[in-house]
């Protein structure tokens, strides 16, 4: 626009000197024809009419320069405007710069701001990272716990559910298939088992104010298993070393515990009375001498008091293999009693090995019909050194008769699975696992002996009736041979 506007003002300019160039030649034309007025009316003529030709020609002139003159008047206000225009466009330009260098210096400081507060966040996720890859190191491994307990889990489940559904008939055959390639089937079902349970919660059993409750080599209890003492003086937690064990019947039918110490024979009792238990049954051998130990909790002859609960010897039976002895407890607050027998079999080894099997399945027979006399629905106290391997043992074992009896299915795996997710190391070795298998086996062998023999029994009644009959009908018919018939 401002190059348009100075071409237009040099073009008038122009024009203007060529104007002023034309009145020039016109004012000499004029000196010419003065010196001609004396030559005559043609000259005259010529003149008058040079005369008119120079006032048009300066009239036009005159007419040209103010046209010229207001189209320049009219440029110059064009080019006014123009550069008016152009200062409003520059100012409007500066003011959009403006604008925009505050917009920069806004976005220069929300960027500060945000990289401020973006750095600021990746500290706090740095500094939490960490506690994040611990977390997921945790998570990660419990997952792999609990992946590897699922895993078990479904491998056990799936032998011991097709177990489950085999009858004692075929138990035989199945042992014999576990029992093949230097037992590697028993092998293979006990490493399934070792898992399993292991990784529920044991915070109160390895809490050090409970440190002195528990054995050097001791199973800690799983807190959602574990037995609470109520009455336990100067302990918020109420622990001891005993867990709810499920049989047969009952989520609760039996408690696994470890041999009481010398500290803790209080809270056995504590829990006896609690529990109401009237059946204790303890899995040790003679050479463990808890007596020389100090470690024998039963009173004998006097009566001893643990805190407000006072248990009195009243008598024992020595057998070859086992002792019963039978005590009053009684609780001093209330003065109310109930009576306890314990069994206590002396002819297991604290390395689990039982090499008579047939006098084990003898005691446990014992102890089943002295729970089946006195009808109680209570929980029978299981005990050996740690309250594992032997406990469980002995536990499973009832399951056992009692499936075989009420079901005519054996379920060993499942049994063993059960136990070991209420108490770790319920059976603790692939010898022990073995051994439970053999026992089983003898359950079933004695059963089906025992059926065969009363079939026999059976069979030899019924020939022995058949033969009478026989004889009866001969001898009726011999006597009325000869005699005269009857009118």
């Amino acid at each position: 626009m401002i190059d348009l506007n100075i071409s237009c003002r040099l073009n008038c300019e122009l024009e203007q000197v060529s104007c002023e160039r034309g009145i020039q030649q016109m004012t000499k034309s004029s000196t010419y024809m003065k010196p001609k007025e004396n030559q005559g009316l043609n000259c005259n003529l010529n003149q008058l009419s040079g005369e008119t030709r120079f006032q048009e020609e300066s009239t036009n002139i005159s007419t040209n320069m103010k046209s010229k003159e207001s189209y320049g008047l009219n440029h110059e206000v064009d080019q006014l405007s123009s550069v008016t225009r152009f200062q409003e466009e520059l100012t409007t330009f500066s003011t959009n710069m403006s604008r925009l260098n505050c917009e920069q210096i806004s976005c220069e400081r929300g960027i500060q701001e945000e990289s401020t507060k973006i750095s600021t966040n990746l500290k706090s996720m740095e500094s939490q990272g960490l506690n994040c890859e611990l977390i997921q190191r945790s998570g990660e491994a419990r997952f792999q716990q609990a992946s590897t307990m699922i895993s078990s889990n479904m491998i056990s489940k799936d032998s011991w559910g097709l177990r489950f559904m085999e009858s004692e008939k075929n138990y035989e055959a199945l042992f014999k298939n576990l029992l093949a390639n230097n037992c590697s089937g028993f092998n293979m079902e006990y490493d399934t088992l070792k898992s399993v349970g292991i990784v529920q919660s044991r915070s109160v059993a390895v809490h050090a104010a409970n440190k002195e409750k528990n054995r050097q080599d001791a199973a800690y209890p799983y807190d959602i298993s574990r037995v609470t003492l109520l009455t336990l003086e100067n302990s918020s937690d109420g622990y001891i070393n005993a867990s709810y064990i499920p049989g047969y019947r009952s989520e609760r039918e039996f408690i696994a515990a470890q041999h009481p110490l010398p500290g803790t024979m209080k809270d056995f009792w504590y829990m006896i009375w609690e529990q109401r238990v009237n059946t204790i049954v303890m899995l040790s051998s003679k050479q463990e001498n808890y007596q020389g130990k100090g470690e024998e909790y039963w009173p004998k002859p006097e009566a001893k008091t643990f805190g407000c609960i006072i248990v009195t010897f009243m008598h024992e039976h020595i057998y070859n293999s086992w002792t019963t002895r039978d005590f009053m407890v009684t609780n001093l607050k209330d003065c109310t009693s109930h009576r306890v027998r314990q069994f206590h079999f002396t002819e297991w080894h604290q390395s689990g090995k039982m090499d008579d099997r047939e006098v084990l399945m003898q005691f446990v027979h014992e102890v089943r019909q002295y729970k089946k006399d006195i009808s109680s629905n209570c929980p029978t106290v299981v005990h050996c050194r740690t309250g594992t391997g032997r406990s469980g043992i002995f536990i499973a074992l009832d399951c056992i008769i009692n499936q075989l009896e009420c079901d005519k299915k054996v379920d060993v795996c499942g049994t063993v699975h059960k136990m070991h997710l209420h108490r770790p190391l319920m059976v603790q070795t692939a010898d022990q696992y073995i051994f439970l298998h053999c026992c089983t086996l003898d359950i079933i062998r004695d059963k089906k002996k025992v059926n065969t023999d009363d079939q026999k029994v059976t069979e030899d009644r019924s020939e022995d009736a058949i033969l009478h009959t026989v004889y009866h009908s001969h001898t009726l018919i011999e006597s009325t041979q000869g005699q005269p018939s009857l009118p």
